[in-house]
C-alpha cells in the first residue's frame, strides 16, 4: 500500500508558513519597538551608535556613581544607571542637539554578564546564584533550584540592598528586608510573589531543630514546627534501643545558662508523669542502663551550607515568551 504524501506535504506548507509568520511577527516587533524595557545596570556594558556622527559613538561601563564611565564625548557626566536605552538613548541625544543637527541615537546594553548575581539558599534542594537579564518572580526562581525541602520553617526572607538595583528602599532605608510566608505563595498572592532583581540575597528560613541523641534506634534531628512532647520526640527517632532503661535528660538553652530537665520516659508510658513540651534547640539526651549524667553538656554540628561562592550559577535570560 502506498502512502499518499501529498497529504503530509500539503500539512508541511502549512507549518512553514505559520512558523515564517511567527519570526517575521517576532521581527516586527523588536524593530518597532527599537529597545527592551530592561533597565542599564552596574557591571552592564553599554554600546551608543550615532547615526549621523560615528565620531561619537562610544561603547564603555558604568562608573561607581552611575554615569557612562571615563571621559565620553557628550560633555558633563552623563547619569545611565537605571535608564531604559530609550530614557538614555533620549538623554544623549539631547546632548548632541547643539553639534548636530537631528541626532538620531541607538542604544544597546551589549553585556549583562558582570551585574551582581542573585542569591536563593536556605531549605531548597540546590541553593544557586543567578544572574538575571529579564524579569523574574521568587516562584519561577524556587522551582529552578529543585523546590523546597521538607526542613523549610515556613517563612522566606528577602533581603534588598541598596544600588545593586533599580528598586530604592523606603522609610528612610535605603535597603529592604521583607518578610514572605511560604503558605500566601502557594495560595497564589501576588504580593507573596515579588519580582526577585540583582544583588537580592533570598533566603528560605530553615525550622529550628530539636536533636535526639543516645539510646535510641535512630538519633536524629526533628523539626521544631509543630509542638512535640518528649514521647513523640523519642517515638520519632525509632524508639527506645535495648541498651536504654528509658531515663533522659533534656538539655535546655536558656538566655546565658544551660537547664537540665530529667524525665522517666516509663512513667510517662504508665501515666505518673507528664509527658514533657519540647522547644526549639532542646538536646534530649536518652540514657543507657547504668549511666549518669554527662559531664558537659553535648556538642552537636550544625548544618554545613556550603559558601557563596560554591553555590551553582544558572543565567535567567532574555527568552520570548
Amino acid at each position: 500500500m502506498m502512502l499518499n504524501t501529498r497529504h503530509f506535504n500539503r500539512w508541511d506548507a502549512v507549518f512553514f508558513r505559520h512558523r515564517l509568520l511567527r519570526v517575521i511577527l517576532c521581527v516586527f516587533v523588536f524593530a518597532t519597538l527599537g529597545y527592551s524595557q530592561d533597565r542599564i545596570l552596574y557591571g552592564d556594558v553599554v554600546d551608543i551608535d550615532i547615526e549621523s556622527g560615528f565620531e561619537f559613538d562610544w561603547r564603555g561601563g558604568i562608573d561607581p556613581e552611575g554615569n557612562l564611565e571615563g571621559i565620553t564625548p557628550y560633555g558633563d557626566l552623563l547619569p545611565a544607571v537605571c535608564k531604559t536605552e530609550a530614557e538614555l538613548a533620549a538623554a544623549v541625544q539631547e546632548r548632541l542637539k547643539t553639534l548636530l543637527r537631528e541626532p538620531k541615537v541607538r542604544v544597546r546594553i551589549v553585556d549583562r554578564s558582570n551585574r551582581a548575581v542573585a542569591i536563593l539558599e536556605g531549605s531548597v534542594r540546590t541553593a544557586t546564584r543567578f544572574l538575571i537579564s529579564r524579569d523574574v518572580r521568587l516562584l519561577e526562581l524556587i522551582v529552578m533550584a529543585g523546590g523546597l525541602t521538607d526542613d523549610a520553617s515556613g517563612d522566606i526572607q528577602l533581603f534588598r540592598p541598596d544600588a545593586l538595583n533599580c528598586d530604592k528602599g523606603t522609610s528612610g532605608n535605603p535597603s529592604q528586608f521583607t518578610n514572605i510566608r511560604i503558605s500566601d505563595l502557594v495560595a497564589g498572592k501576588q504580593a507573596a510573589n515579588p519580582l526577585i532583581r540583582s544583588g537580592d540575597i533570598v533566603s528560605v528560613r530553615t525550622a529550628d531543630e530539636i536533636y535526639v541523641i543516645g539510646g535510641v534506634e535512630n538519633a536524629r534531628s526533628l523539626s521544631a514546627r509543630t509542638q512535640l512532647t518528649l514521647s513523640r520526640a523519642v517515638a520519632a527517632s525509632g524508639g527506645l534501643s535495648k541498651r536504654s532503661d528509658g531515663k533522659v535528660v533534656i538539655y535546655r538553652r536558656d538566655q546565658s545558662e544551660t537547664k537540665l530537665i530529667e524525665a522517666d520516659l516509663k512513667a510517662i508510658a504508665a501515666g505518673t508523669a507528664d509527658d514533657v513540651p519540647l522547644k526549639a534547640f532542646d538536646i534530649v539526651d536518652v540514657r543507657g542502663k547504668g549511666e549518669g549524667l554527662r559531664k558537659f553538656v553535648p556538642i552537636l554540628n550544625g548544618r554545613n551550607r556550603p559558601t557563596v561562592g560554591q553555590l551553582p550559577l544558572k543565567i535567567v535570560d532574555q527568552g520570548l515568551y
